[in-house]
C-alpha cells in the first residue's frame, strides 16, 4: 500500500475525475500549506507543473514573468489512485463479511445462534451487563438487521434466538401451559 495522506488521496482522486487532470486544492489553503503539499506531489512524481490561465484552475505559484503555474496528475499519480482504490475495495470486503469476534455484541449473537436460544440470565452472565442493557443490545441488533426471535416457553422464561430463515424480526409468545 502506498503511503498517502487523506488529503493527498482526496486531491489525487478528484484530479482523476477531472477531464484536464488538474489538482485543485481547497480555497482556504494558502501560502506554505499549498507549497508544501504541492512540493510533495512533485517530488513523488504524482504531479507535474504546467502553465495555466488562472481562470479554470487556481494557480499554485506565479513565475517571475507573471506566468501562472498549476499542477496536473501524471500517469504515476493515476496509478497511485488506482492502487489505493483497489486496496480500499479489497480491505473493505473482508471487513464487511467478518464479524468482530472479540465484541460483546458478537458474543450475544453467538449465544443466540444456538438452536435452543439463550435466556436473559445466560446473556447477562456471558456479557457481565445488566438485564436492561442486554435487552437494549438485542434491540440494537434488530435495528442492524439481525432477525431475532423472542419465545416464551412453558416455564415462562423468555429465550432469544437468531431466526435462521433470515426472515424479518418477529416476537412471538407461546401461551403458558
Amino acid at each position: 500500500m502506498i503511503d498517502l495522506t487523506e488529503m493527498q488521496a482526496a486531491a489525487l482522486s478528484a484530479a482523476c475525475e477531472r477531464s484536464d487532470g488538474a489538482i485543485v486544492l481547497p480555497a482556504s489553503w494558502r501560502g506554505a500549506a499549498v507549497r508544501a503539499f504541492n512540493a510533495r506531489l512533485l517530488v513523488k512524481g504524482w504531479a507535474q507543473e504546467v502553465v495555466v490561465d488562472g481562470a479554470s484552475v487556481r494557480p499554485w505559484r506565479k513565475g517571475a514573468d507573471g506566468t501562472c503555474y498549476g499542477l496536473v496528475l501524471t500517469p504515476a499519480g493515476r496509478n497511485v489512485v488506482a492502487i489505493e482504490r483497489e486496496a480500499d475495495r479489497t480491505a473493505a470486503e473482508p471487513a464487511a463479511q467478518a464479524a468482530r469476534p472479540a465484541t460483546k455484541l458478537a458474543l450475544l449473537l453467538e449465544q443466540m445462534s444456538c438452536m435452543q436460544g439463550a435466556t436473559l440470565a445466560t446473556l447477562t452472565a456471558a456479557t457481565g451487563w445488566q438485564p436492561h442493557t442486554v435487552r437494549a443490545a438485542v434491540v440494537r441488533l434488530r435495528q442492524k438487521g439481525h432477525a431475532i426471535e423472542r419465545d416464551r416457553g412453558a416455564d415462562g422464561v423468555s429465550r432469544y434466538r437468531l431466526n435462521s430463515s433470515g426472515a424479518a424480526e418477529t416476537t412471538t409468545t407461546a401461551p403458558a401451559a
